[in-house]
């Protein structure tokens, strides 16, 4: 199944990234399935934005993604930070206009106790505060769109409840 989403992205030269589907499954038992009845294509910068941080059809994480080398390799994790995923998609979505949302394959994300995303938010509010700053950054250029217009204010509302937190820490 990723030699087909391989070769896709191989014989489809604008595409520089491949989603392929993602199940999450948690401690609890309950499962969260990101599954496509059919591939499709988001093309333009905005629509990929939308499908990021309002449908959620882009996941959050790079984990279920295959990327183009000569593309990807621009690209690096920011060392240090917690929630680096946020950070690293904003640059990608960024810089392609393409993304290829395949209906073959599965990764399986295991959510686990006491990993970093189910912390507390006060001992991530650092990490938090810089990746919604860095997301809102970059979408108050499409503030023009109602959808995402609800994301920038709710990036910026985060942001003030993440430097609360920060101050009431000292850190």
């Amino acid at each position: 199944t990723y030699r087909y989403n391989i070769e896709w992205l191989d014989s489809h030269a604008d595409y520089c990234v491949l989603q392929f589907p993602c199940t999450e499954k948690h401690v609890k038992g309950e499962t969260a399935k990101i599954r496509y009845r059919y591939s499709e294509n988001i093309i333009g910068e905005e629509n990929l934005f939308e499908e990021w941080l309002v449908t959620k059809r882009i996941a959050n994480y790079v984990c279920n993604k295959i990327f183009r080398r000569g593309f990807i390799q621009c690209f690096s994790f920011p060392e240090g930070w917690s929630f680096e995923d946020r950070y690293l998609m904003v640059n990608i979505l960024q810089s392609c206009n393409y993304v290829h949302l395949s209906d073959v394959g599965l990764y399986n994300y295991y959510k686990v106790k006491g990993q970093l995303t189910e912390r507390p938010v006060e001992r991530n509010a650092f990490s938090l505060f810089h990746a919604d700053c860095h997301i809102a950054t970059y979408i108050v250029s499409y503030i023009h769109v109602s959808s995402l217009n609800r994301v920038y204010y709710e990036k910026l509302n985060n942001c003030i409840y993440y430097l609360g937190i920060i101050k009431r820490e000292g850190k």
